[in-house]
């Protein structure tokens, strides 16, 4: 559950580092404020333009260290989420954690009660973690 929480969460994260990467374009693009502003502590002078200009190339290598964690993150998912022989289970956990649905949309979609998606998304879980840690002890005795 660790790995596709861990999903939902870097999928949130790069939406708000998009809405960020917004604002900091907008305020390079305004261009208007060219006055020199001197950084505190030293002698140096920059304009808010190149601050702004700065705070986007900053902003621009950590979204692009979160989308490979990422990416490598839903690998994994999928694999370990296709592994799974029951069907609606993949679909729980594909629309949960993929598509970032509701619990109501999904048990509306799939023609279930919400209870019964939670039971059948809490086997699944269980299922996935026994998987992965007889993934990790295979790999475990590899390395020995």
């Amino acid at each position: 559950k660790e790995l596709l929480q861990r999903i939902r969460n870097n999928n949130l994260r790069i939406k708000a580092l998009q809405e960020r990467r917004y604002e900091y374009y907008t305020m390079a693009l305004r261009g208007q404020d060219f006055d020199k502003v001197r950084i505190s502590g030293t002698n140096s002078f920059h304009s808010q333009t190149e601050d702004a200009v700065l705070r986007l190339q900053d902003l621009e290598q950590d979204m692009c260290d979160t989308i490979i964690k990422y990416t490598e993150d839903i690998k994994l998912a999928e694999q370990l989420i296709n592994s799974l022989t029951d069907v609606r289970q993949r679909d729980i956990l594909t629309f949960r954690y993929m598509n970032g649905w509701g619990w109501q949309k999904i048990a509306s979609l799939m023609n279930y009660e919400r209870t019964q998606i939670w039971r059948m998304h809490g086997v699944a879980l269980m299922l996935l973690d026994s998987k992965l840690k007889s993934c990790n002890t295979m790999q475990h005795q590899t390395v020995l």
